[in-house]
């Protein structure tokens, strides 16, 4: 019995892989310092069908407490190709379209997040 209950949890682990194929990370550390991800897609391909896997926000950088804002986008040279944010809980905000309809050409991108010391976003994607 325990070898078949450690199999699935196993498997279970898996479906993250094989449903999206890939994941990029972005957070910012204790100092406040951006540690942005990259996603590099090949010649003859595309990244597609992106999820958000996880995002939060942390603490404010200069006074404390929770951010007002927390988001993530995707740069390409510096420019937004696409950026989602929320203002205290409200309503997003999007630049670059929906993100079911995300599609990044051959290319290497930039992954960043918002949201004070602590912020994390773990996006999810395919390459085709």
């Amino acid at each position: 019995m325990f070898k078949k209950t450690l199999l699935f949890t196993f498997l279970l682990s898996l479906i993250p892989a094989l449903a999206f194929g890939e994941s990029v990370t972005a957070t910012i550390d204790g100092n406040c310092a951006s540690k942005n991800g990259t996603i590099t897609v090949p010649a003859g391909k595309t990244a597609s069908g992106f999820s958000v896997g996880a995002l939060a926000n942390g603490t404010k950088c200069t006074v404390g407490g929770t951010p007002d804002t927390k988001g993530w986008g995707v740069t390409n040279g510096g420019a937004k190709v696409y950026y989602w944010s929320s203002f205290k809980g409200g309503s997003p905000s999007v630049v670059g379209g929906s993100l079911s309809g995300l599609v990044l050409q051959p290319g290497t991108y930039g992954v960043f997040v918002d949201g004070g010391s602590g912020a994390k976003a773990v996006i999810n994607y395919s390459i085709k």
